[in-house]
């Protein structure tokens, strides 16, 4: 069951404080530094909300409702944000948030470099299987070929869009039976994605769908990444995308609705969407996180170095 938590105006009004604050404080994109402030103030965030996260651990997803948002916004961007920027009002809201579930990070070889990224159509990009495209975007994780793919992902919703659904597929759903046990057993080859520049592109990864774990299945998912060798692949990729239409969780975010899920358990995609006049379009922040031990192991100043399974 989605554990959603609707936000009380005092809730809503000390997030916002946590956030001023740390905004203040913090004027560059530093993730070592972001994540040190956000330990601290992970201390001071409301109850309840700390006590949903422990839920949506439980529980691998979880929807917030009511996360503060600028009063004024500027246009939704229809331009790749490729550079290092400052980062804003919204950002913050999404680390505040996805503190309680780890440390925030980017990785080396990263287009956007940025630890929070925009997430917007971008014309010319209508049929890509990125954030930037409108076609539906097919079951995928996060970063999946990575060896330290994000163990959680938030998307905060900063303007909605009409009717457009997220959806999402936890593994622990998946019935016992063949389909699910061949996901544990065919190997595919994946390329890495072209959220990643061009210099990593070619890199090619061959794993199964599925890997069985004490707690259930980890996946690997991303059929529109993925080099099918010959017509009986192709249908086993149909095969298994249907097997998480099957237990498909559909949700409309709005803005201030806060989305974050396990991607190491879970797979997420979106529906196919017509953009809006200039400026009003679909707007959305995405963070990642790690583990703690992770975080600590692997990453240089909040950079983890490109690494495939």
């Amino acid at each position: 069951m989605l554990p959603i938590l609707d936000m009380s105006k005092e809730e809503i009004e000390k997030v916002r404080f946590l956030v001023d604050n740390s905004i203040q404080n913090y004027g560059f994109n530093d993730p070592d530094e972001l994540n040190q402030k956000l330990i601290i103030d992970k201390e001071l965030m409301p109850e309840r909300l700390i006590s949903w996260s422990l839920e949506v651990k439980n529980e691998d997803f979880g929807l917030l409702r009511g996360a503060p948002i600028s009063s004024i916004l500027p246009p939704t961007p229809r331009k790749r944000d490729e550079l290092e920027r400052p980062i804003d009002f919204e950002d913050m809201v999404c680390c505040q948030v996805l503190s309680l579930f780890g440390r925030l990070f980017q990785y080396v070889g990263k287009v956007d470099p940025n630890v929070v990224q925009n997430v917007f159509y971008v014309p010319g990009h209508e049929e890509l299987q990125l954030g930037s495209g409108t076609q539906k975007l097919e079951w995928h994780v996060e970063d999946g070929l990575h060896a330290f793919r994000p163990d959680w992902v938030g998307l905060l919703c900063v303007r909605e869009g009409e009717d457009t659904q997220t959806y999402l597929a936890r593994t622990r759903d998946l019935p016992n039976n063949d389909t699910t046990i061949e996901m544990c057993n065919r190997a595919f080859q994946l390329r890495v994605d072209d959220s990643f520049s061009e210099e990593f592109r070619s890199k090619i990864v061959e794993t199964c769908t599925l890997r069985p774990q004490s707690f259930g299945f980890e996946v690997v998912f991303d059929p529109d990444f993925t080099i099918s060798r010959n017509a009986l692949e192709d249908e086993k990729l149909q095969e298994f995308s249907k097997a998480f239409d099957a237990i498909a969780n559909s949700i409309t975010l709005r803005t201030g609705d806060m989305l974050v899920f396990n991607n190491r358990r879970t797979v997420h995609g979106r529906s196919k969407y017509i953009p809006l006049s200039i400026g009003h379009d679909r707007w959305l922040k995405r963070g990642l996180c790690l583990s703690d031990s992770v975080y600590e192991a692997q990453s240089r100043c909040g950079r983890v170095p490109f690494t495939l399974i």
